[in-house]
């Protein structure tokens, strides 16, 4: 049983193709496993009385506000930088691991946020 060129050819773009599906399906999972810890970790800081309540709707008006202040550059680490080490945002960005510091640092200090994954907002979390 001879298989010719072609046909390993065309066997080996559909085991590629089924590798590329099946590394996308992991990583919409580990996403969403991700935002679940997240609002877990959240919850418990809430049953612990760490967070002692919901922000109001004037704190949110200006947590907003001080999203239009980050650089389009800035805004996709944004949306990393509570769920993500900043190796892992890096790689999702095709950036360099200095410049997401940078950018990390530029979006603490606009947003005055003290620390990166414990002080995420719910507007972070979902």
């Amino acid at each position: 049983m001879a298989i010719n060129e072609l046909e390993l050819q065309r066997f080996l773009g559909a085991v590629k193709a089924n590798i590329e599906r099946h590394e996308r399906v992991l990583r919409q999972h580990r996403d969403r496993d991700r935002k679940i810890v997240a609002i877990l970790r959240l919850l418990l800081e809430v049953d612990k009385g760490t967070i002692k309540a919901m922000p109001t709707s004037k704190e949110l008006l200006a947590h907003r506000a001080a999203l239009n202040q980050l650089s389009k550059a800035e805004r996709p680490v944004y949306e990393l930088m509570f769920m993500y080490r900043n190796k892992e945002i890096a790689e999702r960005l095709h950036m360099s691991v200095h410049t997401v510091k940078n950018h990390v640092k530029a979006i603490r200090r606009k947003l005055k946020i003290r620390r990166n994954r414990k002080d995420a907002h719910i507007e972070e979390v979902l």
